[in-house]
């Protein structure tokens, strides 16, 4: 196996909980079920992140799917003000960032990020690279993007490190020759101490 020289992490369900808007104010706003709260969403989504149409948009299109009277005048800035930070990860990006480069590899809408890193759902560091899916028009698991992400690196794929909860997400750089590690949300602290295992931080 490769020496580690570089890490990239994602942003959504690693970095930050995200989901219980949907499932919450978005099925309360709605009145309909998460089923269709989700079908609504996922129809518009990949459009979003691949910057294909704003943040804005998306809202106006969920809006008139689902049936929603709220007004969001600032749908991206509504939509970060209801994530949360997972504190243990951030801590992980913080210990990594003192022995390895790191990087965000992240499936996001135009201008998410300032209102993402204003809510403190991205960990104060220095970053080597950051990958906007929304900002290149491609996204995970594109082999486009994972390209891109190499090159700004700047390091052999061999040498790259993939945290992601997608599975999907890290079979495609895994065919790719990086490594990785599948991060399950569902046990935070398998996941955290799996990668500290790998990157040698204990």
């Amino acid at each position: 196996m490769s020496k580690i020289t570089f890490v990239y992490f994602d942003l959504g369900d690693v970095l930050f909980n995200w989901r219980n808007v949907l499932n919450n104010e978005f099925v309360t706003m709605s009145k309909k079920s998460p089923e269709k709260v989700w079908a609504a969403f996922t129809r518009h989504d990949d459009d979003a992140c691949r910057g294909k149409i704003t943040a804005q948009k998306l809202w106006e299109y969920l809006k008139t799917e689902l049936g929603i009277k709220d007004d969001i005048n600032n749908f991206v800035e509504w939509w970060a003000s209801g994530f949360s930070p997972i504190p243990l990860m951030h801590q992980l990006v913080e210990m990594t960032s003192k022995k390895y480069k790191v990087g965000i590899l992240t499936n996001i809408y135009l201008e998410a990020w300032k209102h993402y890193a204003a809510h403190g759902l991205i960990p104060d560091v220095s970053y080597g690279a950051i990958v906007q899916s929304c900002e290149i028009g491609f996204m995970k698991p594109d082999i486009e993007i994972y390209k891109y992400a190499e090159s700004k690196a700047g390091v052999s794929p061999q040498e790259i490190l993939l945290i992601d909860n997608s599975r999907e997400n890290i079979d495609k750089a895994t065919e790719l020759g990086w490594q990785t590690v599948w991060y399950d949300v569902t046990n935070p602290q398998k996941s955290i101490a799996e990668i500290k295992q790998v990157l040698e931080l204990n």
